[in-house]
This record gives C-alpha cells, sequence and structure tokens, in this order.
C-alpha cells in the first residue's frame, strides 16, 4: 500500500519510506466531521461571501455567518471579535499589525517576543522596527523555556504587545510554561 491508497476506514497509508511529520499543529488531517460540513462549499457552487448581488454569494455569506456565531459561542466571545484568516501567518501579521498600530499612538512601541518565536512573528517585528517598533527578545534556557521573571522585566510602560508561542513544535514543548495566569 502507498501513500495514496486509503485504509478500509479512508485514511490514507502510511509509507515506511516517507518522512513522518509530527507537527499537529500546522499539520494535522481534516477531522472527517469536518470535511463532511466543508464538502457542500468545496464541491458544489462557488460563493464569496463579499459579493451578495447573487445567489451564490448570499449563501456563501451566511454559511460564515454562522460559522462566525458558532465560534463565537464556543469561545465565549461575541460574533463581531471573530476574525478568520486563512492561516497563521496572516493571523499573526494582523493581530500584531494591529496591536502595535493601536498602541504606538499612546507611545507604547516595545514589541516583546521570545527569541525561539515563530518565524512569521519575527519577521512582522522585524518590519515594524521600520514604522518605529523597538523589538526586545527575550531568551530561552537550553531547555527552550522562558524565564517568567525575566519576561515580566522586559514589560514596561512603553511596551504595546508581549507575543509568546504557547507551544513550539520545534523545540517539542511548551516555552512558557505556567503563562496562563499572566495573562490571555
Amino acid at each position: 500500500m502507498n501513500m495514496l491508497e486509503r485504509s478500509p476506514d479512508g485514511r490514507s497509508a502510511l509509507d515506511a519510506s516517507m518522512p513522518i511529520d509530527l507537527d499537529f499543529q500546522a499539520t494535522t488531517r481534516l477531522d472527517p466531521r469536518v470535511l463532511e460540513l466543508k464538502l457542500p462549499y468545496l464541491s458544489g457552487p462557488a460563493g464569496n461571501p463579499h459579493s451578495t448581488s447573487h445567489l451564490h454569494g448570499i449563501a456563501a455569506l451566511k454559511a460564515v455567518e454562522t460559522a462566525r456565531e458558532e465560534v463565537a459561542d464556543l469561545t465565549g466571545a461575541s460574533a463581531d471579535e471573530i476574525v478568520f484568516t486563512s492561516g497563521a501567518t496572516e493571523a499573526n501579521n494582523l493581530l500584531i499589525r494591529g496591536a502595535f498600530g493601536a498602541k504606538r499612538k499612546n507611545g507604547r512601541r516595545t514589541i516583546v517576543t521570545a527569541t525561539t518565536e515563530h518565524k512569521a512573528v519575527l519577521e512582522v517585528a522585524a518590519h515594524l522596527k521600520t514604522e518605529g517598533a523597538q523589538i526586545q527578545h527575550v531568551p530561552v534556557s537550553e531547555y527552550g523555556l522562558i524565564d517568567l521573571d525575566r519576561l515580566k522585566g522586559s514589560v514596561d510602560d512603553s511596551t504595546a504587545l508581549v507575543t509568546v508561542m504557547t507551544a513550539n513544535t520545534s523545540l517539542s514543548g511548551c516555552p512558557c510554561q505556567n503563562c496562563h495566569p499572566h495573562g490571555r
């Protein structure tokens, strides 16, 4: 059986000659329940939810707004707080640029991040230096952990944003253990 063949339950078989990616944060197989819900939109008439001058666009908008409400209910947010992006890089860029843009008006220009932060975060932070951001990189221990006292010491009145990933698949762990009580 090769990678393209399917087992009786519909999943692809693993070929022993292929590497195995254990990064289930970025490359998780699509849950069959999600596939079932998405299939009509992937194989049926296509519609742009921002183009509601026709029925396909209206149907797409209704589906997106229903999904937004369901995510809001699951997370305790309001629907207008839910923003869908195409992936993590876009989401990181949107959040970091938005937070920095809002805070720099009040003189807060420092972005605090870990040296082991995701490349997408480090790149947008580096770009924001051209817009006046000051970047403070907090180092990690030999085990990839952040010293919380050092992190706290990096935050002051000039801090616009602290961005630290809660799980780092490259390091196989959580660099900011016990961070949860300190913020969300």
